[in-house]
């Protein structure tokens, strides 16, 4: 291969040591030492990501049921003090009119959405038309309903 090379080139000396470089480079402490020190970082940043993600999903929890909260004192201060507006009495004749009448009067936060499911069929929603609508949405409804009938509180977010 050598004698084909047209003259005055200048001949390639030494490529089987250069071979022999790479691989003693690439077996050498400091390579090695390189590879545990990134697997180590790696490792505590994957760990610090799963412990940030952890306490972020914690207070997300926490905000909703905090807002849960508050909606059912609200739905419960609107029962205490409300008038049916068909019947004129302090108390509504049935749970349809008590929340059609919560729902026209409720005002939800932006990216919020309220609705209402009377025997696990939605009945009315919030007057904001939301960013996804969850009323038509029968996986969602049937989730809602089931969790109703098992005692369960249940809620969702779209954003």
């Amino acid at each position: 291969m050598l004698e084909d090379m047209a003259p005055g080139q200048p001949r390639a000396r030494g490529l089987g040591r250069g071979v022999v470089r790479i691989r003693a480079v690439a077996g050498s402490a400091r390579l090695r030492i390189l590879g545990w020190q990134l697997l180590l970082v790696a490792l505590a940043l994957f760990g610090s990501v799963l412990a940030a993600r952890q306490v972020l999903l914690a207070r997300v929890a926490e905000r909703v049921d905090q807002g849960l909260a508050k909606e059912v004192s609200e739905l419960r201060r609107f029962v205490d003090t409300s008038v049916d507006p068909t019947t004129g009495r302090s108390q509504f004749a049935e749970v349809r009119a008590l929340l059609k009448a919560h729902l026209e009067r409720a005002i939800p936060d932006r990216n919020q959405t309220m609705l209402a499911l009377v025997d696990g069929v939605p009945a009315y929603r919030s007057a904001e038309t939301p960013p996804y609508r969850l009323d038509t949405d029968r996986a969602a409804t049937a989730a809602f309903a089931s969790s109703v009938a098992a005692g369960q509180p249940h809620y969702c977010s779209a954003a």
